[in-house]
């Protein structure tokens, strides 16, 4: 894709060191003048692309990091959950009129609210990275929840969508209650599967000559979770009020799976699977598709297990 238009020439980025901080000096510092991060760490990340730093807490912010925010056209909060909760106002505060104040949080609630109290012409633009930083933007979704969204964050948009990404529009209670599924439920499957591991004495290289590529790709997908960042992960179980009830639909469904085999209702069981057809509908051929290519994969990479 062409490279969009960008008027932005004063970027900064709290949390910059963070996973998806810096992934977004990354990719700003092709686009933007100037790219700042800040962040309490003494110095920049070993393979950070801003082209400036700041260390300054956000949570009490002081005359530099002021300076540097009231210079900014577009700020972007890439912050954990509370922090940045507690941060807005003071962020804002300290912010020019003539700017975009953004987020990256899993939950939009909390925040949507804070941000759609700022008058304009401040923009305010809410944004969920459906992703691991490490998998880059590229072919890969976001939420965006427009709170006051103008010219700037329309530009902003733009810029994702250049950056090989799909963008959905949401509002804020659409978006939370859809993570509840998406990531809560999602998350809370995987972690509970590797809990349960660690429970039965599980050892993961004795057992690999017996493992089958269900199972391989449930590892692998708990390994991608244990190589996160956990407070992004908590976040998401704690801050969204829709988690709970995902999670207790969760651990009822197993309650109703494992009373069903002890039970021996094979017809029962059979039921279930028919109706679970019907939830994923005219999409069952091609995800089992997507899965025969997945087991694939597993193979190849179990080719060069130790190389």
């Amino acid at each position: 894709m062409a490279t969009p238009r960008c008027d932005f020439r004063n970027a900064v980025v709290l949390g910059g060191n963070g996973a998806m901080g810096a992934l977004l000096c990354d990719k700003l510092a092709g686009l933007v003048e100037r790219v700042t991060a800040v962040d309490l760490g003494d110095g920049p990340r070993p393979d950070a692309a801003a082209t400036g730093y700041l260390r300054a807490d956000v949570l009490a912010l002081d005359a530099p990091a002021r300076r540097l925010l009231a210079a900014a056209d577009v700020v972007i909060l890439a912050l954990p959950e509370s922090v940045a909760i507690e941060s807005v106002r003071a962020v804002r505060s300290a912010m020019g009129d003539d700017a975009l104040l953004m987020d990256t949080l899993s939950v939009k609630s909390q925040i949507v609210e804070l941000l759609a109290g700022f008058a304009a012409p401040l923009e305010t633009l809410s944004i969920n990275p459906m992703f691991g930083p490490s998998a880059g933007f590229a072919g890969q979704n976001v939420i965006a929840v427009k709170v006051a969204a103008g010219p700037r964050a329309e530009q902003f948009l733009e810029i994702l969508r250049s950056w090989g990404c799909r963008v959905a529009f949401r509002t804020a209670e659409e978006h939370d209650r859809a993570m509840a599924a998406l990531q809560a439920a999602t998350h809370a499957a995987i972690l509970s599967f590797g809990m349960a591991l660690e429970r039965l004495d599980y050892d993961v290289s004795a057992l690999a000559d017996m493992s089958s590529p269900p199972h391989r790709v449930m590892l692998a997908l708990l390994a991608r979770i244990l190589g996160g960042e956990p407070e992004v992960y908590w976040d998401i179980q704690a801050h969204n009020r829709f988690a709970q009830g995902a999670r207790d639909t969760l651990r009822q469904s197993t309650q109703e799976l494992s009373d069903m085999v002890a039970g021996g209702r094979e017809t029962e069981f059979r039921a279930c699977i028919a109706t679970l057809r019907h939830l994923l509908g005219p999409d069952l051929a091609f995800l089992a598709r997507k899965c025969s290519a997945l087991f694939d994969a597993d193979w190849e990479c179990e080719r060069s297990r130790g190389a």
